[in-house]
């Protein structure tokens, strides 16, 4: 997208706009300008878009270009109402380049870009580009794909077939019944490569939906293997369940491997909680979406009958995220107005507030039922610096 944009003699940003803060200062710039701005994202960032930010106060981008992963038609809906211009997405790989477009608030089937050929063959796509190292040569889209609209519809991945237990189970096919569940909006089922062989499964719900307790949790995971138990063999089902707002995503909009193992870590590390997710507040503040495992190894004595979460894991683990977002904040140097309201036990889901602050963090953490605890952590560098 730069080539192209440099070879028609065109200017760009070239930082990355992380932040929708910033987003709205670069249209803010190009309004003042007089320039005409396009908007190059990932569905990420798209998805995310504040409400309350003065989107209104710039010149509305050209076009909005979403590419890495299918973007949600209410995120499309979202990014055009608040930033007043078409949302175009692209469809396409590192290998072909792009290969289709569509702007899903008009119609859902992918048009293919100028010069592209496509062919269907037994549900696969396959496809001749100008884009492609050899593009008189057809090339096989590891994507199915039916023809509509003068276009296609996507399928899902035709080569997601695993083996669980020496059985070749379907990851669509999984997805496909779970995705049929009431107030289930999207899924992944993932191979997480473990010694059992059992699959995770990482479930995106309607935000009544979401559980918040142990019980309801357990509840939960009962409904869905029911639901799977008439369609699969029992070693097909999944065993690890995630369940989130929004699917985490990297840069490109995708759940990487690198989040497929952070969703899971607490499997193999009984220190951590669950990770299901965070989001920027501003340049200086994360959300963490957080949940306490049941087999938390710091349960243990605290207390037989009544197991919560030690206080002073609760603070080792905001330092402890503060470090894995912010970057190494230094020596510990103390904590001021540390306050503990509310017990944390476990198979609760709870969010962790971190904020980075002259002298350290100040962080809270919180959960449907209130505020459980809050504080504020003096950190330091070994030479006697403060980390800014």
């Amino acid at each position: 997208m730069r080539a192209r944009r440099l070879c028609a003699g065109a200017p760009f940003c070239g930082g990355e706009s992380r932040y929708p803060e910033t987003l709205v200062t670069r249209l803010q710039e190009a309004s003042d300008a007089g320039l005409y701005s396009v908007v190059v994202s990932s569905p990420a960032q798209l998805s995310r878009l504040p409400e309350h930010l003065p989107w209104h106060t710039a010149t509305p981008p050209v076009r909005v270009f979403s590419s890495g992963a299918p973007l949600a038609l209410a995120h499309a809906q979202l990014a055009e109402r608040l930033l007043q211009a078409p949302v175009i997405e692209i469809y396409g790989s590192t290998e072909t380049g792009g290969i289709a477009q569509r702007r899903q608030t008009r119609r859902s089937s992918w048009q293919p870009l100028p010069g592209v050929e496509l062919s269907f063959q037994n549900g696969s796509l396959s496809l001749r580009s100008p884009f492609l190292e050899m593009p008189q040569q057809w090339w096989h889209q590891p994507d199915q794909a039916a023809p509509a609209d003068d276009g296609f519809t996507l399928l899902g991945r035709a080569d997601r077939l695993v083996k669980i237990g020496g059985k070749r189970v379907s990851l669509d096919h999984v997805e496909r019944i779970l995705t049929a569940v009431e107030a289930v909006r999207e899924v992944r089922c993932v191979d997480l490569d473990r010694a059992d062989s059992r699959l995770g499964a990482v479930v995106v719900l309607d935000k009544p939906s979401i559980p918040h307790q142990r019980d309801a949790r357990q509840n939960l995971i009962q409904r869905m293997r029911e639901n799977l138990s008439d369609h699969l063999e029992p070693i097909a089902v999944p065993r690890y369940w995630r369940f989130v707002e929004t699917l985490p995503s990297n840069a490109q909009g995708k759940l990487d491997r690198t989040l497929i193992n952070r969703l899971f870590a607490d499997l193999d590390d009984p220190k951590v909680p669950r990770w299901l997710g965070e989001h920027p507040l501003d340049a200086n503040s994360r959300l963490l979406t957080l949940e306490v495992p049941e087999r938390l190894v710091f349960l243990e004595g605290h207390f037989d009958q009544y197991p919560l979460v030690p206080g002073v894991v609760m603070v080792q683990w905001a330092i402890h995220y503060a470090h894995d977002i912010f970057g190494h904040r230094g020596l510990f140097l103390g904590i001021e107005r540390l306050k503990f309201t509310r017990a944390l036990m476990p198979g609760t889901r709870f969010t962790l507030q971190l904020t980075r602050r002259e002298d350290g963090i100040a962080f809270s953490i919180d959960s449907q039922e209130g505020r459980h605890c809050t504080g504020q952590v003096r950190l330091q560098t070994p030479k006697g610096g403060q980390h800014g």
